[in-house]
């Protein structure tokens, strides 16, 4: 049985459900820098599912961790000190390793001393894992005689998809009172994240009603319904139930809650600073890609008033994301481990 370690920032409940996919196929140890008690941006709810095919560890007990022996291990990062010291330490071990990624920042500019840094760190690895082709060309310009592994980076399983195919639309729409044409969004409430461009433009257009996710409060302002922490099966049933995902994200690295959504089969509008956006869609034919702007924004909205246009998008958006699940997921971390060791990683 392959023997892997990945080293990563938390047990966050995506990641619990990709570690026990991935650990049918290899017997998995995974070191977390944080536990969820340290993380204090989200609600402790939100750290859910447990380790069933894998075994977790946290950094009191990396001593012990690296002392054990590996085939392979994966690095989720390469920016802080956790992170930092186990290339260094997994280089010494002479144990193959393979840097993580999820997404990239466009067009950063930066001082010579930082590039050569991040050339340094990046050729400690024997290859990459990232989530899209712009993280890989992002690392090409460090590394270009590495190999890189490009996987879907996704909250969903196949399980997911099949639940939310069953789903009957207006009795969701009645358990959580939704009215109007609904417009859901998830995430941090900061400001990089753009919402307030996003409730700026839902209080322009009278027929729209948005449900905001991921805050620290549950409270109604007119049309902007503030719905506080939700689980991952309440975000599907949320993602269900309304017309229009948005990200209006004026930065960000990824989005894995725009994955989130097309994968459910949802129209979205998002924007061109954020990765998965541009990986993920091409502009009115699964999505609708904007600038991080309040009069694109409602001009986006107003188009997708049209179901006509919404069906047609979301139809487009079932035939590009039916194989992106946190199986498919596991498969290609799978196929990535037996290049590098030029082994089989067979199941148990």
């Amino acid at each position: 049985m392959t023997r892997i370690l990945f080293v990563t920032y938390s047990p966050a409940p995506y990641r619990v459900a990709f570690f026990n996919e991935l650990g049918r196929n290899c017997d998995l140890t995974v070191l977390c820098e944080k536990e969820p008690s340290e993380i204090q941006n989200r609600d402790p709810g939100w750290f859910e599912g447990n380790a069933e095919r894998y075994r977790m560890y946290f950094m009191k007990d990396a001593s012990h961790v690296f002392g054990q022996a590996y085939d392979l291990a994966v690095v989720c990062g390469y920016s802080t000190l956790e992170e930092i010291m186990s290339l260094f330490i997994l280089k010494r071990k002479r144990i193959p390793v393979l840097i993580s990624a999820d997404g990239c920042r466009e067009g950063v500019r930066e001082p010579f001393w930082k590039y050569f840094l991040k050339k340094y760190l990046l050729s400690l690895a024997d290859g990459y894992l990232v989530s899209g082709h712009e993280t890989k060309q992002a690392f090409m310009r460090y590394v270009p005689d590495r190999p890189v592994y490009i996987y879907p980076f996704t909250t969903l399983t196949e399980e997911d998809l099949r639940l939310a195919g069953s789903f009957e639309r207006g009795s969701l729409r009645d358990k959580y009172r939704m009215q109007g044409l609904c417009i859901f969004a998830v995430g941090q409430p900061i400001e990089r994240k753009g919402f307030d461009l996003l409730k700026a433009a839902v209080t322009d257009l009278p027929d729209m009603h948005l449900y905001l996710a991921g805050g620290p409060r549950i409270r109604d302002e007119g049309r902007i319904h503030e719905c506080g922490f939700l689980t991952h099966r309440e975000i599907l049933e949320y993602l269900c139930a309304c017309d229009i995902f948005v990200h209006p994200a004026r930065q960000e690295v990824w989005g894995l809650c725009v994955a989130e959504a097309l994968g459910a089969g949802k129209a979205v509008i998002t924007t061109d600073t954020c990765t998965a956006g541009r990986e993920l869609i091409r502009d009115h034919e699964n999505g609708i890609l904007i600038h991080a702007d309040p009069f694109e924004l409602k001009q986006a909205l107003s188009e997708l008033r049209d179901p006509e246009l919404r069906q047609r998008l979301e139809q487009q958006i079932r035939m590009d994301m039916r194989t992106y699940t946190i199986e498919q997921m596991a498969e290609a971390h799978r196929k990535a481990f037996e290049d590098v060791l030029q082994i089989p990683v067979t199941e148990k």
